[in-house]
């Protein structure tokens, strides 16, 4: 039989809050904790507006759900298509005005 020594952390140093829990040398310190958020909170109805949070029925039932919106991508090809559509945009205005006489003649 092993016996279970118990020893109150008060008899084991004079001054516990400093001296038991001391990190040893070259052991950084954690400055931020990790933040975690839970990937579903169950609610039956819609309570207001969670950060990070989108309330739907899915894969768990009814409740908010981790919102993870996809990631966005830019490339040349969008911005030159975006550029040409409000080109064409520009030209029908000026045509409209110019049309009402308004415009530049």
């Amino acid at each position: 039989e092993v016996p279970f020594p118990f020893w109150p952390i008060s008899e084991l140093w004079q001054n516990p809050t400093t001296e038991a829990f001391v990190l040893a040398e070259g052991v950084g310190v954690v400055e931020v904790a990790v933040h975690h958020q839970e990937e579903f909170q169950p609610c039956s109805v819609f309570s207001g507006a969670r950060e990070g949070y989108a309330f739907k029925n899915d894969e768990w039932g009814v409740g908010y759900y981790l919102d993870n919106p996809p990631a966005i991508q830019v490339n040349a090809q969008l911005l030159e298509a975006e550029k040409e559509i409000i080109k064409q945009k520009m030209v029908r205005l000026n045509a409209a005005q110019h049309m009402k006489g308004e415009g530049p003649s």
